[in-house]
């Protein structure tokens, strides 16, 4: 099946790359949980995209794939592009628009895109969202988002 061969070709790809991320992790030095270094996180990131690469393989194979090209199909290859876009757009006005807004504007339209349901409850799913987003980036960790021009 095709969808099969693209699945183990692709996650082989993923894991050749995440092994080059291991290993420059290595290299640049990962530290300690304590004191990190500039190659922790490469170093999880790689570890991750291993591990994800060896679950697409391993599912290529089985029967579970074909239930899941359907599913795919049924999507259709125009909704994937227009993801594709507006994560594009969300990347150009994320400083513009703001954390708030730009990323409220992107979770509601996903949603909507890929599972129907009633804009109040879209509307507030995105709310949970950001609010849970914004705790752990900006009052946990302490990171700085983004404004936008209307102040939040």
């Amino acid at each position: 099946m095709q969808v099969k061969s693209r699945d183990k070709k692709s996650s082989i790809f993923w894991a050749l790359l995440g092994i080059v991320a291991v290993l420059t992790a290595l290299r640049t030095g990962i530290g300690t949980l304590t004191s990190p270094g500039p190659g922790l996180l490469p170093l999880i990131g790689g570890l991750l995209m291993i591990l994800l690469s060896l679950v697409v393989f391993a599912q290529a194979f089985s029967r579970e794939a074909r239930e899941s090209e359907r599913k795919w199909v049924r999507i259709g290859n125009w909704r994937i592009w227009l993801v594709t876009v507006c994560l594009f757009l969300y990347a150009f006005s994320f400083k513009k628009l703001g954390f708030t807004i730009a990323t409220f504007l992107l979770l509601g339209f996903l949603f909507q895109l890929l599972e129907r349901k009633s804009w109040l409850k879209t509307a507030m799913t995105a709310a949970a969202t950001i609010f849970a987003v914004y705790m752990v980036f900006y009052v946990w960790l302490q990171v700085q988002l983004p404004r936008g021009f209307l102040g939040f």
